[in-house]
């Protein structure tokens, strides 16, 4: 399956719901403090979440000690937001969703 979409919330900086389209070539570019850097953890967190179970990684196998995801708590938005932290990947196939928290 291929993953179409990306849609985040509460997740870092991100509080509201925020829906990221992909393609075979997405790019990602941005002032400093865009997201671009969310995204790409966002997406090594849904796979370490998605593929192993591990919904509190610091480490994952894919970014090993080079990538450091801090675990649940630096995902999660903290104080500055109240709920879950949600993460929906659209796949080619479907559409499945995983709440962290």
């Amino acid at each position: 399956m291929i993953l179409k979409a990306l849609t985040l919330e509460n997740f870092k900086g991100i509080r509201e719901p925020v829906r990221i389209e992909l393609s075979p070539i997405t790019l990602l570019f941005g002032p400093n403090n865009a997201g671009k850097s969310t995204v790409l953890h966002a997406l090594i967190y849904g796979r370490e979440l998605f593929e192993r179970g591990n919904t509190d990684p610091r480490y994952t196998e894919m970014g090993g000690e080079t990538i450091d995801l801090g675990g649940f708590d630096t995902a999660h938005c903290g104080s500055l937001c109240e709920g879950r932290v949600t993460a929906v990947e659209t796949l080619s196939g479907g559409r499945f969703r995983r709440s962290l928290v």
